[in-house]
């Protein structure tokens, strides 16, 4: 469902609002085009397998995510990137990474309404790549993170 459309530097961007169960965390989404399966991505890890989410990513997109609540995040894997969960109903919200002072990552799609019955378009298993693989290929395929705290809105 597409929340709205917005001019941002001069390109026309469609906006998409998620949230965590309870209400607390929202996510929205800057996207230059739908969302389409081929942006979609399950990830097949021990740790995310648990939660049967899917990621959207697009490097054209980005993202923002604010909370009353404070966002728990846990290190997984090789311990680089971020789990991001609202700590009060403890609903996965995505994963994101500081490369050089910028937060890029991915949100889970089961967030957004009607968009969490997309299927995913690519399977992945980040099990036996390297760190600086792991790197590259996010550095590559994720989206700037803007943080807000929602708490005195």
């Amino acid at each position: 469902m597409v929340v709205s459309v917005t001019i941002i530097e001069g390109t026309q961007m469609q906006s998409y609002d998620g949230r965590c169960q309870c209400g607390d965390a929202k996510i929205r989404l800057f996207t230059p085009r739908q969302i389409v399966t081929g942006d979609l991505r399950t990830c097949r890890c021990n740790f995310c397998s648990k939660f049967d989410v899917t990621f959207y990513s697009n490097p054209d997109s980005s993202m923002t995510v604010g909370a009353a609540c404070r966002l728990e995040r846990q290190f997984q894997g090789a311990g680089i990137a971020a789990m991001l969960f609202c700590s009060n109903c403890e609903d996965f919200l995505g994963t994101s990474c500081d490369f050089d002072g910028k937060q890029l990552g991915a949100a889970v799609i089961n967030r957004f309404g009607s968009l969490k019955n997309m299927n995913a378009g690519v399977h992945i298993n980040p099990a036996g790549k390297s760190k600086k693989d792991k790197i590259e290929r996010w550095r590559s395929i994720w989206m700037p993170i803007i943080f807000y705290d929602r708490s005195s809105r």
